[in-house]
């Protein structure tokens, strides 16, 4: 305006002067608190990264792309490039040590200020990492450069590298401030903050929890206090607590590239949206929960600042002089904050309603106070002649009668309503500066007409018409409810004596479920003890088979000796006793078959040819104890031939028919009751088999239910009602069939009608056997069980005759057959840890067929159905323990002199 000609001059309320000139237009004056120097006041590049207030007072500013520039305190400004010896134009950080020596950090290296001349530092001075973007100096004088990688310090003559003991709180140091307590602030990328001192790291705050973003900023109270910037906010550290401040509680930008006290109870911030600061007493009031928000004081171009973006490539990134001044560097020149250019507090304009509009169309205010607006939209646009910092400006609006407290527009200029109902409003709105007080607000007086449905007139014809709606209505209602009642009175009496039927009738399947439940246990119970029973012969078999064995070779043995020697009379005693333990184990052999063959669960299989009355006697056998008190057995068996069907089953059906007739008689009075078992053949060629008692009878009414499942007379606890059940579908499936006549108070017979295999019969080989007097051939025997005491004895029956070679396991028998030994037999187990008979069998037939065919295998009875259908594939002998020492011996001379006659022994020469 040098050469401008001022034509008027005018002071408004904020404290502006206005100047208009002749011919260069309108200007104005404002007392800025901030001023900028950029390229125009002589530095080397509009953006500045880095500031620095050296010794003497001068400040050094780091540039993009201009090298470093000096400021005087008079204000003259020197810049030197790499014209001058500095290693790169784009400075990131600066420094100074004790000795006044300047350093400037690049991303190739670092160069010393020292006698007016540059010296440059990479990695030939140890600087492995050329990027330095962090520089500081420590309380002892010592110099610390930051790196993506790491730290290094200046030990005098070159760089070393330095881990501090305990490591960092991350991997990228993005801070380096010196402590007032001695040592360094380090801040890292992933939000880790730590304190360096005499070689050893500790850490104030692990990393990435709970600091959020890279730490870029730190400030340090005398109290220890600690003010962090991040990426993510500010946060307060104080006595281990970290607390947030956030936009919610006030702050005015979350990203804090320096932080910055002015020693007036204020906390300055830049960030990239500008410069702001926070009452100390504020924050400390928010953090300890006693305050809600703090108040933030932006700062912009308003303000005296060419650019309201801050830099934070730089370090440091800000710094107050010793004369109490802020700089800052921004991408538009280095700013600097005076406060004694700054107005205590703005003067707020008052604020000016412009506009209203329904709809979006303008009304004229003559109308303001008869507006038609029903559903329509109601926006009110207000502002204020705030000139000084008019984007700072914050408004504050409130209907009475709509919104219970006054809104908080902020920067936005416009209020808007839908949906008001008719009614007189008055409008209130107020202006202010954000760091100063509000103007007084400005009112004005609504009326919103009603439209005709809005009106009293149409609302009482509503209301009456609905009354008399409704008054019909309900006495249709009435109507139709008094005719339902009738309808429903009748209904309910209905499903009451449906009802009353069907619980009587659930009542009572409860009850027959009940039954039923306790009979499947039942059931349960009794396959559990029958699977018991077949383990324990099984486990009985081996013991009795040597027991047997052994008890017959010392019998022999006595009678050798009696024979012989002295005292005849002592060792025939002997005998004798040896000769009733005999006895007494074949009782135990037999019980224990009678155990196996009716727990045994068996598949359906062809049915053969079975001897009734062997079946019979077994029966009996094992039912006597439950008969032996009830009743005296009568035995009437007439001439029958053999029948066709399944042993097994059998014997259980004439087991359950002997139990129930004996369960159909009282105890104690055996004299006076009878059970007749009787055979005969009938006309048709069937055998007959019937089971009678002289019982008390069963009633017709019972009698035609006797064969269903779980039907049954016992108490509960004495029968399951399967047993005549299961008895009639074993008949059926042989082909049979099983009847029942009785007479209440004479007694019950059952008879079971079965088909003859006379016709069917095949007349099967028998071996014959030799007599204990003849001496059979002598064969070489291969004898094989995981029993030891069990092999010994069968070695000590049939050594006498014959070579035998015991082996404790099939493994080492097979070993011995492919070592190329040949055997007459091999006696086999055919359940054996390692490797079962059938499994050996199997691998003989691969391998060494020709001794297959000599297998005979030895079994006590109790495997699972896979080992049995795997045992009648082999078509091989089996020889059933325990063993009788004559019968055994007499069932292997018949079985080598088979072997001796085999045609397929002829034919290869065995």
């Amino acid at each position: 305006m040098a050469d401008s000609l001022v034509s008027a001059l005018l002071e408004d309320a904020e404290g502006d002067l206005w100047i208009g000139t002749e011919a260069r237009g309108l200007h104005r004056l404002q007392d800025a608190p901030f001023t900028t120097h950029g390229r125009p006041e002589g530095l080397a590049h509009e953006m500045v990264l880095a500031i620095h207030e050296a010794r003497d007072g001068s400040l050094w500013f780091g540039t993009v792309g201009g090298g470093v520039s000096r400021m005087q305190r008079d204000g003259q400004v020197t810049s030197w490039s790499m014209a001058d010896g500095l290693i790169l134009d784009r400075v990131r950080s600066i420094a100074e040590t004790p000795d006044g020596v300047l350093w400037f950090g690049t991303r190739v290296g670092i160069s010393r200020w020292s006698g007016g001349r540059f010296t440059s530092f990479g990695a030939a001075q140890g600087l492995t990492d050329p990027r330095a973007f962090l520089l500081a100096v420590d309380a002892a004088g010592t110099l610390w450069v930051g790196t993506p990688t790491g730290l290094f310090r200046w030990n005098g003559a070159r760089f070393e590298p330095f881990t501090p003991q305990g490591g960092l709180p991350g991997q990228e140091p993005t801070l380096l401030l010196p402590s007032a307590a001695g040592g360094l602030w380090v801040g890292t990328r992933n939000g880790g903050l730590a304190h360096v001192l005499e070689g050893r790291s500790t850490p104030w705050v692990p990393e990435a929890a709970p600091l959020d973003g890279k730490v870029l900023a730190l400030h340090e109270e005398p109290d220890g206090t600690l003010w962090i910037g991040t990426g993510e906010g500010i946060f307060r550290w104080k006595k281990g607590g970290l607390h947030r401040f956030s936009r919610d509680e006030g702050l005015f930008d979350e990203r804090a590239f320096q932080l910055l006290a002015d020693g007036r109870g204020y906390l300055w911030a830049s960030g990239n949206k500008g410069i702001f600061r926070m009452s100390l007493s504020e924050l400390e009031e928010v953090a300890e929960g006693r305050r809600a928000r703090i108040t933030s004081r932006a700062y912009g171009v308003e303000d005296g600042m060419r650019s309201e973006e801050c830099n934070s490539l730089g370090s440091p990134a800000g710094v107050r002089t010793r004369d109490g001044r802020l700089w800052f560097p921004t991408i538009r020149g280095a700013v600097v904050y005076t406060p004694q250019h700054e107005q205590a507090h703005m003067v707020s304009p008052p604020a000016l309603i412009e506009e209203l509009r329904v709809d979006g169309h303008p009304m004229p205010r003559s109308d303001w106070e008869r507006l038609l607006v029903g559903d329509g939209r109601l926006e009110l646009h207000f502002t204020a002649t705030g000139l000084r910092a008019p984007r700072r400006l914050r408004f504050r609006y409130q209907l009475e009668g709509i919104d219970p407290e006054p809104v908080e527009a902020g920067a936005q200029r416009v209020a808007s309503y839908t949906r008001l109902p008719p009614g007189h409003y008055r409008f209130r709105v107020e202006s202010q500066y954000a760091d100063g007080g509000a103007a007084p607000p400005v009112e004005v007086a609504l009326f919103l007409r009603p439209r005709f449905h809005q009106t009293l007139t149409f609302r009482m014809g509503c209301v009456l018409a609905a009354v008399l709606a409704v008054a019909g209505g309900v006495w249709l209602r009435l109507r139709a409810g008094r005719l339902r009642e009738r309808e429903l009175r009748a209904h309910v009496d209905l499903r009451t004596a449906e009802l009353a039927t069907l619980n009587a009738d659930l009542e009572a399947r409860l009850q027959e479920l009940q039954a039923t439940r306790e009979r499947l246990v039942h059931a349960e119970k009794m396959a559990a003890v029958g699977t018991l029973a077949a383990g324990v012969g099984h486990e009985l078999n081996n013991p009795l088979a040597f027991v047997i064995s052994n008890v017959h070779y010392a019998a022999a043995e006595v009678r050798d000796v009696a024979e012989r020697g002295e005292e005849r009379e002592r060792w025939e005693e002997v005998g004798q006793a040896l000769s009733e333990a005999l006895q007494g184990a074949e009782r135990m052999r037999r019980i224990i078959q009678d155990l196996k063959t009716f727990s045994r669960v068996q598949p359906h299989r062809e049915q053969q040819r079975v001897d009734l009355h062997a079946v019979l006697d077994l029966a009996l056998s094992i039912s006597a104890a439950e008969m032996r008190h009830r009743a005296r057995v009568v035995k009437a068996y007439g001439p029958v031939p053999a029948v066709l069907g399944d042993e097994t089953r059998l014997g259980q059906v004439f087991l359950n028919l002997l139990i129930n007739a004996a369960q159909a008689l009282p105890e104690g009075h055996a004299g006076q009751h009878e059970i007749r078992v009787s055979t005969r053949q009938d006309g048709q060629g069937g055998v007959v088999v019937a089971v009678s008692d002289t019982g008390e009878g069963i009633t017709p009414d019972v009698l035609s239910r006797i064969f269903e499942p779980f039907f049954t007379t016992k108490p509960v606890g004495v029968g399951t009602g399967l047993g005549l059940s299961i008895c009639h579908s074993y008949v059926q499936a042989m082909g049979g069939d099983i009847r029942v006549r009785s007479e209440v108070g004479r007694g019950t017979t059952f008879e079971v009608v079965l088909r003859s295999a006379e016709e069917e019969a095949i007349a099967q080989p028998t071996a014959r056997a030799s007599t204990s007097g003849e001496k059979g051939p002598r064969g070489r025997l291969m004898v094989i069980d995981d029993e030891p005491l069990l092999l010994a004895s069968l070695t000590r029956t049939l050594a006498p005759e014959h070579e035998v070679e015991a082996f404790g396991g099939a493994r080492a028998a097979l070993e011995r057959l492919r070592a190329g030994e040949r055997y007459s037999l091999i006696l086999c187990d055919v359940m054996m840890p390692e490797m079962t008979g059938v499994e050996l069998y199997e691998t003989l037939v691969r391998e060494v067929p020709g001794q297959a065919g000599r297998l005979v295998f030895l079994t006590g009875g109790a495997f699972s159905e896979a080992a049995r259908s795997h045992l009648e594939t082999t078509r091989r002998p089996c020889l059933e323990k325990p063993f009788e020492p004559e019968a055994l011996r007499a069932r292997i001379h018949a079985l080598l002199e088979a072997q001796e006659s085999s045609p397929l022994r002829k034919a290869v020469g065995e």
